[in-house]
């Protein structure tokens, strides 16, 4: 009787493995920052894989602390992927195959410039012979606060700074997309964005609503913000030099926003967004010389130099990165972007990236400290580098000094005073088992 338990128990496990494909690991990230001061982060992640046939489960959980987000609260726990996938093979040639994800996990529209953020949805793509088709339905209201990066307006600040409030912005985010067969080489996408805010009229200014007199109380909160994107996308080859790729981004963006106020009246108004994007992106592989990458990159994104009429910032959902240091949201800002990679060991990663930053007009940024009464575009550079070195598969360090130069023209004298070059130091060391 105790062999035929074994035997059954050996069984069941052998049917198991074979049926199941199954993958779990832990990382552990620590990240020592110094600029204005000293900064340390540890995270530590647990995560799991388990597949089968078509059909696969994802989940990646975890526990971090922050001397300089998370002062008062020591730690900070969190679901960052949680996801079921499947696929339906198509049943007739004529049919598509259909892909349906539900759960948690990074969603990113095809530019990356426009959302970039883990969210709660449902995606499905039906990809057929010629084209395929993709729809995401997403919300973001059950993030934690202090884990979303979604804040896209000034009632989304307000917000965040409400001890009642522990979640993050609630917005319901649609992208739907279109993407054709290469065609020599040459890929095209085609995306529409719509994200609504579902916040309810507390603490909400409304359009037309009185401007506080002098002496009274001041208002405080936001309008609602509910924008759309329009998006193309080329990528490709350039036939006439070898190993020279590149890639073309357009975005049209509207919508309507709170915030512009009539200069001889008294009263909010809303007003339509009508903004653009384009980037620009060439990269070329040069092998023969230590793997070495040259690309550039050219962002544009519209501005709004006065307040009448429609309001032509590009307005993003989630911010995107640029310098180590100077990281402006996009919206009335220019950055011109080169970098030189190489890997002069063969597991050591070099790369050396110049910045230009320049406002698209005369309105304000993201960032503070500009001079309003300057006419100056030309923000500022800076200079990064960065070191990748993986000495162990389970262990990797990365290394990325920067510093930004202002432009003296463009930022007020207190600002320069106080801050003539900003610099950044990042250490980071990551452990995985």
């Amino acid at each position: 009787m105790l062999n035929f338990k074994r035997i059954l128990i050996v069984n069941l496990l052998i049917i198991t493995t074979t049926l199941f494909s199954v993958d779990y690991g832990l990382s552990i990230d620590e990240s020592i920052t110094v600029n204005s001061g000293l900064s340390n982060s540890i995270k530590a992640t647990a995560w799991s894989n388990i597949g089968l046939g078509d059909t696969k489960f994802e989940f990646k959980g975890s526990i971090s602390h922050s001397t300089a987000s998370q002062p008062d609260f020591p730690y900070f726990m969190d679901v960052d992927l949680l996801k079921f996938s499947t696929l339906f093979p198509k049943s007739t040639p004529k049919m598509p195959d259909t892909r349906i994800s539900l759960g948690r996990w990074t969603m990113s529209d095809q530019t990356g410039y426009v959302v970039a953020h883990k969210l709660d949805g449902l995606f499905m793509n039906l990809k057929y012979n010629t084209l395929s088709l993709y729809n995401y339905l997403a919300y973001s209201g059950l993030l934690w606060k202090s884990g979303s990066g979604i804040s896209p307006s000034e009632l989304d600040s307000f917000y965040a700074g409400l001890d009642s409030q522990t979640l993050g912005s609630p917005r319901f985010i649609t992208i739907t997309g279109l993407t054709l067969p290469p065609i020599f080489k040459q890929r095209v996408g085609l995306e529409v964005i719509y994200q609504v805010d579902l916040r309810d009229e507390e603490y909400v200014i409304s359009e037309y609503q009185a401007l506080p007199s002098e002496g009274d109380e001041a208002l405080e909160g936001g309008g609602l913000l509910n924008t759309f994107y329009a998006s193309m996308k080329l990528s490709g080859d350039i036939p006439v030099v070898e190993d020279l790729n590149y890639k073309v981004n357009y975005i049209f963006n509207s919508g309507s926003k709170l915030g512009q106020i009539q200069e001889d009246d008294t009263y909010y108004q809303n007003s339509t967004i009508f903004a653009h994007l384009v980037d620009l992106r060439l990269e070329k592989f040069l092998p023969s010389i230590y793997n070495s990458i040259v690309s550039y990159r050219f962002v544009y994104s519209s501005g709004d130099g006065d307040s009448s009429g429609n309001d032509t910032t590009f307005l993003p959902i989630t911010r995107s990165g640029f310098g180590a240091v100077f990281s402006p949201s996009l919206g009335n800002i220019i950055v011109n972007d080169i970098s030189y990679s190489l890997k002069p060991l063969d597991k050591l990663q070099t790369i050396v990236k110049v910045l230009a930053f320049t406002r698209s007009t005369t309105g304000s940024i993201s960032e503070d400290g500009l001079d309003p009464n300057s006419s100056s575009l030309y923000l500022g550079s800076e200079l990064d580098v960065t070191a990748n070195y993986r000495p162990f598969s389970d262990l990797g360090l990365s290394l990325t000094a920067g510093l930004y130069f202002p432009s003296s023209a463009t930022y007020s004298a207190a600002y320069l005073e106080e801050s003539p070059i900003l610099g950044s130091i990042k250490l980071n060391v990551s452990f995985s088992m």
